[in-house]
């Protein structure tokens, strides 16, 4: 009789731990299909044997070589279109706007594929690690994250299978038995356009892959930071009804060296996506501010990029589509990893509260002290390269400049218009004094 609770609660346990090693799995086969997106371009999305790491980056090297060349491909074409369109125009203020911010979002994505794939030896085991370091509660606490995944998997299906048809679809009977130039011969438009479009859609596959890739993984680690604050808190509460002094304090060193073992993933992952991270984070704000400066100035393309650009209310959409894009990316970015951050240091709180108790074991207290101390010279949170730091103060500093720019922006195109209105009044004032000499 005495044996039976006990034989529920193992049970129990059983289950419980069977369920999280199913959403263990969930998230390792996240991660494992956006690995092998990103492994398309050159990053290492397994691990292997000597003999497979070998024949693997041979493959690697040859793919990322591969995706480099398409993108310079891509540029030069774009820089061949581009200077045919300028050498027709006087002024081609809104053109070069638009040259700029595409063709640095194409070679910011180069570079950031070259960085990462780079850095990326460890990227497969650092994924495999923060999925095996996951604990989840309940299936209510999980369910977000893997509603978050299905979607971006299914993203990700439909840029291939359904935005990427239709788009080509659409180009290719519009440019139907015409010719386009290509670094000065004459091909058929249509190939031409099947492969810049090809090229790009690749390019914003891989961009979209890192940033699922960033999203989940902080959110994964979000979640667990959340849920270790919680059980210190409930560990602290509960302390006093049926827990020795001794017992506290081993079950806290515990959730002490969890909280270090998720800070320790945090930085490898940080070493491996910090620079590429910095790179798109200021190709989407320079796309952001090119932009918001090409529609406060009202100017439409002074003239056609070849049968790519065209300069058409489609093209004006797609702008305008690009605009808010680039804002709601950056946003994504600097929140998750605010999110991050704000979770990492929410369990500093409780570890001060602890610290009040009068009764408190020397050995935790040595070790609260220590983690305060990690804490405070080696913040948990992702970094722009080193430079700057992923936090709440990052979101309102980057919201402040984006404002800043946009009063800029709208004060000189004010400024301009009121110019442009008073030159044409001194003009009409003049030639009516001047007639009125004449008559």
């Amino acid at each position: 009789m005495v044996l039976q609770p006990l034989k529920i609660t193992e049970a129990n346990d059983d289950a419980a731990n069977h369920e999280d090693e199913q959403r263990r799995a969930y998230i390792r086969r996240a991660f494992g299909r956006l690995l092998r997106v990103m492994g398309a371009f050159g990053v290492t999305s397994s691990t292997g044997g000597t003999q497979q790491s070998k024949c693997s980056e041979i493959c690697r090297t040859v793919r990322l070589i591969a995706a480099v060349c398409l993108v310079m491909l891509f540029l030069a074409q774009f820089t061949h279109l581009f200077l045919r369109a300028i050498a027709t125009v006087g002024t081609a203020t809104a053109l070069k706007l638009h040259f700029f911010s595409r063709s640095q979002t194409t070679l910011t994505t180069a570079l950031g594929l070259i960085i990462l794939s780079r850095r990326s030896r460890k990227l497969p085991s650092v994924l495999s690690s923060i999925a095996s370091a996951c604990t989840w509660s309940s299936d209510l606490e999980f369910r977000p994250l893997r509603r978050f995944i299905t979607c971006s998997m299914a993203y990700l299906a439909c840029i291939y299978c359904v935005i990427f048809p239709v788009s080509l679809l659409m180009k290719v009977l519009k440019v139907r038995g015409l010719n386009e130039s290509f670094l000065g011969w004459t091909i058929p438009a249509g190939v031409v356009s099947f492969g810049m479009m090809m090229i790009e859609t690749t390019s914003i596959a891989f961009r979209s892959a890192h940033l699922m890739t960033l999203i989940v993984t902080c959110l994964t680690l979000g979640m667990q930071f959340a849920h270790l604050t919680r059980s210190m808190k409930t560990f602290r509460q509960g302390w006093s009804i049926n827990k020795s002094a001794s017992e506290y304090a081993s079950g806290m060193n515990d959730l002490l060296y969890r909280h270090y073992r998720l800070s320790k993933l945090v930085h490898q992952f940080d070493a491996i996506f910090s620079a590429s991270l910095f790179l798109f984070m200021a190709s989407d704000l320079i796309v952001v501010t090119s932009l918001i400066s090409y529609f406060i100035s009202g100017h439409r393309l002074e003239a056609k990029m070849g049968h790519y650009v065209t300069g058409t209310d489609l093209d004006h959409g797609m702008f305008m589509n690009g605009a808010v894009g680039g804002v709601l990316l950056i946003l994504t970015r600097v929140i998750v990893t605010a999110y991050l951050s704000y979770r990492a240091e929410s369990c500093i709180p409780e570890l001060h509260m602890i610290l009040e108790d009068p009764d408190i074991h020397l050995d935790l207290e040595k070790h609260i002290h220590r983690s305060l101390h990690r804490l405070r010279d080696a913040p948990v949170t992702l970094t722009g390269w080193g430079l700057v730091s992923m936090n709440r103060s990052f979101v309102l500093s980057l919201l402040g400049v984006l404002s800043t720019y946009l009063v800029v922006v709208v004060q000189m195109s004010a400024n301009a218009g009121q110019g442009l209105r008073m030159a044409c009044h001194c003009n009409l004032t003049s030639f009516g004094n001047t007639s009125a000499a004449v008559f």
